[in-house]
């Protein structure tokens, strides 16, 4: 309950959060702090209130807290199923070729192991392919007999010596489930955990549980981050969802955040591992096609959503972009008298007084120099758009220039007079 308490607030506890272990006796001095020492005392004692540890189980199925041991229980569950399964083998079998050609699209090193062109496996031998193929078997969660149906496919492709015994592809498959990671155990089912819909309900690889009512939101969000983390296999405090015209998400970890830029990119399961492995120094488990729709429809469900602020709309990015562009970059009083290096930067032309008339070109040096903000010309167009700007064809004694000009009720140029004023003095805008 603390550490769903903490997550809730995007908080991390270690194991000391455990209450046992936190727990002082009445009369003794806590000495964490040798300047500071603190005297453990009793402040309440009710010695008329008596608990049954039955009512500790009710109270946490009320706010919705897991057994401790769901998970493991659940792996266990799924690894058991691949046991005591009757094997045939059909030497005349074949494989179906639209999943194999699915299996090499989807992986190169699949379409490697199956064209026997794996440089990197050190046994080169149709029993070291065979083990290969068993390991995809297993991070593909196929049945024990669709293994053999492969193994004994791509035998025969090969025209090597097929296997007749069953015991040489019982010790095969066992070995490659006991030594394969990469498939994890299905999604608990947990008290709290809220139902999701998904096209592909039923598939292996996550299990849906009911949603009690008595769950307030906010904490069967935490319980769904924490069974997810145990199917990912890192573990996540929140998943936040910073809305606007671009929302972008973050997983929120132990000691550190991971920035997910796009809803693209967040249902997108390479683009999540790859953010995860490259800010976190962490590995996520991977998941086939049909079982990573389930997981992301898991994570829809568990997000908390934040206000992202004007910032996170263009008008608004664009509004605080123009308005620093304005106040720190030197405003010229006239295009005819400036050289190559200052003729783009902002003014007031003689027949538009009322509004700044800039180059997109210069703001946009100003956005990659002083921002970090690498945008194309289309970008910088899309944003002065945005705030209202219109564009027009400055002609005069010198070659002609496209210049924006800004909307006089949001970039008035008495807002930046004293700006202006000042470059005077400088002997800067004469």
């Amino acid at each position: 309950m603390l550490r769903q308490n903490a997550a809730m607030r995007g908080w991390g506890f270690d194991r000391l959060s455990d209450v046992s272990r936190i727990l002082r006796i009445p009369g003794t001095t806590n000495h964490k702090d040798p300047e500071h020492l603190k005297q453990v005392v009793v402040t309440e004692w009710h010695p008329e209130i008596r608990y049954e540890p039955g009512d500790f189980d009710e109270i946490l199925d009320g706010f919705g807290i897991p057994d401790a041991t769901a998970a493991q229980q659940a792996a266990a569950e799924w690894a058991s199923r691949f046991k005591d399964v009757a094997l045939t083998i059909d030497t005349t079998v074949q494989y179906p070729a639209e999943k194999i050609g699915a299996y090499c699209r989807e992986d190169m090193r699949f379409k490697n192991t199956w064209l026997r062109q794996r440089h990197d496996l050190k046994d080169q031998s149709q029993s070291g392919y065979d083990m290969a193929l068993a390991m995809f078997g297993a991070e593909y969660s196929l049945a024990e007999q669709a293994i053999v149906d492969l193994i004994v496919t791509h035998r025969t492709l090969h025209h090597q010596k097929q296997r007749k015994s069953l015991d040489y592809y019982q010790r095969t498959i066992s070995k490659a489930f006991n030594g394969s990671t990469a498939r994890p155990a299905p999604l608990p089912d947990l008290p709290g955990v809220p139902e999701t819909k998904s096209s592909n309900d039923g598939a292996a690889g996550v299990a849906d549980g009911p949603a009690p009512a008595q769950v307030d939101p906010a904490r069967a969000k935490v319980i769904l981050c924490e069974a997810l983390s145990e199917i990912l296999g890192v573990h996540i405090l929140r998943i936040v969802k910073i809305t606007g015209e671009h929302p972008t998400y973050r997983f929120e970890l132990d000691k550190v955040t991971v920035e997910i830029m796009s809803p693209a990119q967040f249902q997108e399961q390479g683009s999540v591992r790859t953010a995860i492995l490259g800010q976190a120094d962490k590995r996520i488990n991977k998941f086939k096609p049909r079982d990573w729709d389930q997981v992301v429809d898991k994570m829809l469900t568990a997000l908390t959503k934040l206000e992202g602020g004007e910032e996170a709309s263009t008008q608004g990015s664009a509004a605080l972009y123009l308005a620093s562009y304005l106040s720190e970059t030197q405003f010229i009083s006239a295009i005819e008298t400036q050289t190559i290096q200052t003729i783009r930067r902002p003014t007031v032309l003689p027949e538009h007084p009322d509004q700044i008339a800039i180059c997109a070109d210069d703001f946009r040096a100003y956005l990659a120099k002083f921002q970090n903000e690498k945008v194309s010309a289309q970008d910088v167009s899309r944003k002065l758009s945005s705030v209202g700007g219109q564009i027009i064809h400055a002609r005069g004694k010198f070659r002609a220039q496209d210049r924006w000009l800004l909307p006089a009720k949001d970039f008035a140029p008495k807002q930046y007079m004293s700006h202006i004023q000042e470059r005077e003095d400088e002997g800067v805008f004469a």
